[in-house]
């Protein structure tokens, strides 16, 4: 009898169970971003996360310029494609970024599992023990939410959307989509470059409100970022805010952010471990006040100004 982990990628729970083989372990937090804007916050947050002491993984899968690689100035000789077909192992495809950051480019790699293309040696690669993080950011490929990892982990899909008519359309395109291909009812909403907590209020309501009426799909706001220079300085010198600008505002609603985050995510996981009657539980992550950064949650621009 074939093992049904190995037998083939052409479903979404395939190429997650191959993938999850891949890394090792079952990843019980995995977050996967879509959106206008998804790359730099992925950057950003995976940037707070491993700084308050996580061992973070990014899988990385767009292949243009501005991708999370690019972003962090990461030369990369490898991706999840060389892996797969047994060219590398996948540590050595996986970039060290920053302090509990790695990144793994897997643009070429999620294109290969989409196709179900499965060469002799890939069941040889999938049952290779690798990297076991406590949590998974998935960079999605553009115009999609990453399904690689759904099925096998407590997978959350957050969009990103910003304040001009544009970006909130792209989005809810992408919630659309989402729901009508995988079948996915609930998604986080980040909205980025708000100028004040009311107006990302008001932008997530009207965005709950049609997806509720029009799709049937439930939407949580998991917060926003101010529209503040410091992330588009840190973006031109090819860094996160974390590290550029480590006491800065704009690094503050990061951390803010992440904490959020990374409740949300751990909550998720315990859903999922009850659900699959698994008593295995991840790490516990940071304690939250090495994340936090600073009480409360700004509800104006002016704090982070």
């Amino acid at each position: 009898m074939p093992d049904n982990h190995f037998s083939g990628f052409g479903g979404t729970v395939d190429q997650a169970e191959g993938l999850r083989r891949l890394l090792g372990h079952a990843p019980l937090r995995v977050t996967a971003f879509a959106g206008p804007g998804a790359t730099t916050v992925t950057v950003n947050l995976a940037a707070a996360l491993g700084a308050g002491g996580m061992d973070v993984l990014v899988v990385d899968e767009n292949a243009s310029h501005g991708n999370v690689a690019d972003q962090l100035g990461l030369g990369t000789r490898y991706e999840l494609v060389h892996a797969l077909h047994g060219d590398c192992t996948l540590q050595d495809a996986i970039c060290e970024a920053a302090a509990g950051v790695n990144v793994l480019p897997a643009a070429r790699g999620t294109r290969e599992l989409k196709r179900a293309v499965h060469p002799a040696s890939l069941n040889e690669r999938m049952r290779e023990a690798g990297h076991n993080p406590d949590m998974v950011l998935v960079d999605s490929a553009a115009g999609c939410v990453s399904q690689l990892l759904r099925g096998t982990a407590a997978c959350t899909a957050t969009i990103v959307t910003g304040p001009r008519h544009s970006e909130i359309t792209a989005a809810y395109s992408l919630i659309k989509n989402a729901a009508r291909a995988a079948g996915d009812s609930r998604f986080q909403i980040i909205v980025n470059r708000a100028s004040d907590g009311g107006e990302a209020a008001a932008i997530f309501r009207n965005m709950a409100a049609v997806a509720a009426s029009h799709i049937g799909v439930e939407l949580e706001l998991l917060g926003w970022l101010p529209n503040h220079p410091q992330f588009k300085l840190a973006r031109a010198a090819r860094r996160s805010v974390i590290d550029a600008f480590p006491a800065g505002n704009a690094a503050a609603a990061v951390r803010e952010l992440a904490l959020r985050l990374r409740e949300r995510v751990a909550h998720s996981a315990q859903h999922f471990a009850r659900r699959a009657t698994n008593t295995h539980s991840g790490p516990e992550g940071i304690p939250a006040a090495a994340i936090r950064g600073g009480a409360g949650w700004p509800a104006t621009a002016a704090a982070y100004s």
